[in-house]
Order: structure tokens, then sequence, then C-alpha cells
């Protein structure tokens, strides 16, 4: 299937969850023209996490914030890390924000021992939210 909003939509009115899925990992930029359909697929218990890191990608504050009204796991690993983590190397400050807010676990450490702190260090991120993430590390 390509990847459009006619394909999108489709496979929402279908209830194809594996085709909604799969045009969003394909077509990330999709999940912009989508808030209404959004709320509507969550509101009726459609996972959230399945496009969480297609969301963070793409810094989409709007359609975060209404995944993260449905509680979805936000420490499971996708491409090898948390979504806290992909936030902080693609330098998505305002879905990171909202992940911290959220309640993100930052104790993940890659095979090399970088934790959150390493990473946005590295990707010189701002130095408010170096400290931040300082901040929140040592609280847990």
């Amino acid at each position: 299937m390509k990847p459009s909003k006619t394909a999108l939509f489709k496979a929402a009115k279908s209830w194809d969850v594996t085709s909604l899925t799969a045009l969003l990992a394909s077509a990330p930029e999709l999940i912009d023209a989508t808030d209404p359909l959004v709320k509507m697929l969550l509101k009726r218990g459609a996972r959230a996490d399945n496009c969480l890191f297609a969301v963070v990608w793409n810094d989409n504050v709007a359609v975060l914030r209404e995944i993260l009204k449905t509680g979805p796991p936000l420490n499971e690993f996708g491409e090898g890390e948390p979504a806290v983590i992909s936030a902080i190397r693609w330098r998505k400050l305002k879905t990171l924000g909202m992940l911290l807010d959220a309640g993100a676990d930052l104790s993940f450490r890659d095979a090399k021992g970088r934790d959150a702190v390493a990473f946005a260090k590295h990707k010189k991120l701002p130095s408010s939210i170096l400290a931040r993430l300082q901040k929140l590390q040592a609280i847990t």
C-alpha cells in the first residue's frame, strides 16, 4: 500500500492496525494530518506505542499529547533504545520535554555505557536541558 492520506484513512476506517502502523512507519509525516483520527483511534483503544517513535521523530507535540493521555509504555525499546533517548539523539526538544514530564526512565545505558546525559552532551543540547537531565537522573 502506497503511503498517502487516502490509504491512511482507508486503513483507519477498516480498523487495519497493521496497515496503519506500516503506513506511519514508512511515512511518519502523515501523522500530522491525522489529529482527529488519532484522537478517535486512541479513544477506541488503539495501541499508541506503535507510533511513538514516529511522533518523536516528527517532534509532534499535538499527537504526543494525545498519546500520553493513554499511558503508553514509554520505556519500551524501539530501535534498540527507549523513545526518550531517541528524542535526545534526534534533537527533538519539544517531545523530549514532554517525555521527561511524563516520567520517562533515564536509567538506560547503551552497550558503551552511555546514558541520557552523555547523549545530550554529545548532541550539544542546550545547557538548560542538560541540567534538567542531570537533575532528573540524580533523583532516580
